[in-house]
C-alpha cells in the first residue's frame, strides 16, 4: 500500500493522548496494516499507568521523559522489537547552535534517505501537541497525525519560544526507521 494511502488512527479532541497516538501511528505507518492498532494503544497505557497516574496523562498529556519510558518498555523490547523492529533516536538532543533551518534540512535529509517512502519517520514534540512528519520539502511538513492535521508550514516551526506557531523542542524530536526490509 501506498504509504499516501495509509491513515493515521484519530484521538478525541479532549483526551491529550497525542503522544500515545504517536507512538501508535509511528509503528502502523512503518508497519502498514500487521500491527494491532488498538491492542498497542492498550499496551502503552497499561506500561504509562504502571508508572504513573493516568489522570495526569489525560490532563496534562505526555512529556520526552515518559514518551522515552515507552518507547524503550514498549518498543524496544519484547513482542514488538521482535516483530515490528524499529530504531529510535534523538539527534538533536545534545545539539548547541542549531538553527530552525539545519533543523529542517536534517529532518528533511533523513526522511529523503529513506528511500522507500514508508521506512522512516520523525515524531515531534510542540507545547500542545506529538505529530508525525512523513515528508518534508522546501515549505511544509507533511503530517502523520491524530489530530487530523495533513501538513503545515516550515515557517511555523521554531526552536525560540513564541517566534513562531509551534515551540519544537531538541529533546522532544525523535526518529525512527524500520529495520525490516520492505
Amino acid at each position: 500500500m501506498d504509504s499516501d494511502q495509509k491513515q493515521p488512527s484519530q484521538q478525541g479532541q479532549l483526551d491529550n493522548l497525542c503522544g500515545i497516538y504517536s507512538l501508535v501511528n509511528a509503528i502502523a505507518y512503518l508497519y502498514d496494516k500487521r500491527v494491532k492498532r488498538k491492542r498497542l494503544k492498550l499496551k502503552l497505557i497499561s506500561v504509562f499507568h504502571s508508572q504513573w497516574d493516568l489522570e495526569e496523562l489525560l490532563y496534562e498529556g505526555m512529556d520526552d521523559t515518559r514518551l522515552d519510558y515507552l518507547i524503550d518498555q514498549v518498543l524496544m523490547t519484547g513482542y514488538y522489537a521482535k516483530h515490528f523492529p524499529v530504531q529510535v533516536t534523538k539527534p538533536f538532543v545534545k545539539r548547541r547552535y542549531l538553527t530552525n533551518r539545519a533543523l529542517m534540512d536534517e529532518m528533511q535529509a533523513f526522511l529523503d534517505e529513506g528511500g522507500y517512502q514508508g521506512t522512516r519517520i520523525i515524531l515531534l514534540g510542540t507545547v500542545e501537541h506529538w505529530s508525525l512528519a512523513k515528508r518534508i520539502d522546501e515549505k511544509f511538513l507533511y503530517l502523520f497525525d491524530s489530530a487530523g492535521y495533513k501538513r503545515a508550514r516550515r515557517s511555523s516551526y521554531s526552536l525560540k519560544a513564541n517566534a513562531r506557531r509551534f515551540q519544537l523542542f531538541p529533546s522532544c524530536i525523535y526518529f525512527f526507521t524500520r529495520l525490516e526490509e520492505v
